[in-house]
């Protein structure tokens, strides 16, 4: 068995000469350094050993460091060109064509002037709309010219009614007066009274009875 004997000087200048090589090399060397620093205490305590192979690896890692600088200068050099493909601004896309339609103006909607089922009124009144009678009317009831008064299945009318034309689905007595127009009854229509009309509409199942008067038709 071999013993080898070793002064605290010899021990102090390998720790000095691995520091200061891991210290000139540790910016682009510090890998290899640390590998180096790692074989140094792992191996056994043998420090006459050691110390002359850190001297022998000097040359290597300066060799490496060296090689290492010109790489990172390269480098560089490369990423401050500018490659052609970022020499200018990119061009700005093709607007992309739109697939959003313009929605057509709305129709003018039908104004009604509705009495609703289970409101009554008594008195008289005059619509420049179309009037629709679902509740109880009693009274005088005129529209402005090309208006319709209609009396739904719920309406129950009386009195006195004028319009251009008059439409009749429930029940009524009275005047009716469809001013040159049309005067209409449905199917479940009950009416007595007095009828003026340019033109008349009964379907069956209608209970009419009433005076009738045609006037000439001035609206269709």
């Amino acid at each position: 068995m071999n013993t080898y004997n070793t002064t605290a000087a010899t021990s102090d200048a390998a720790t000095d000469s691995a520091s200061e090589i891991a210290s000139l090399y540790q910016s682009g060397a510090s890998s290899t350094s640390a590998a180096a620093s790692a074989t140094a205490e792992s191996a056994p305590a043998n420090n006459n050993l050691l110390f002359p192979q850190f001297q022998s690896n000097n040359s290597t890692f300066k060799s490496r460091f060296e090689e290492m600088q010109a790489s990172r200068a390269s480098a560089q050099a490369a990423s401050a060109t500018p490659s052609p493909a970022s020499a200018g601004p990119a061009p700005a896309a093709a607007p992309l064509a739109s697939n959003v339609e313009t929605p057509a103006p709305a129709a003018a909607s039908v104004v009604s002037c509705t009495l609703p089922k289970g409101m009554s009124f008594k008195g008289d009144a005059h619509f420049p709309c179309d009037v629709k009678l679902e509740g109880m009317f009693e009274g005088k009831l005129t529209a402005e010219p090309n208006k319709t008064i209609t009396i739904t299945q719920t309406g129950d009318a009386t009195g006195e009614f004028k319009a251009t034309n008059i439409r009749l689905e429930g029940k009524a007595s009275g005047h009716l007066t469809a001013d040159g127009g049309l005067a209409s009854f449905g199917h479940k229509a009950v009416y007595a009274g007095q009828l003026t009309y340019g033109r008349l509409g009964i379907e069956e199942g209608a209970e009419v009875d009433a005076t009738m008067k045609k006037i000439p038709v001035t609206a269709r």
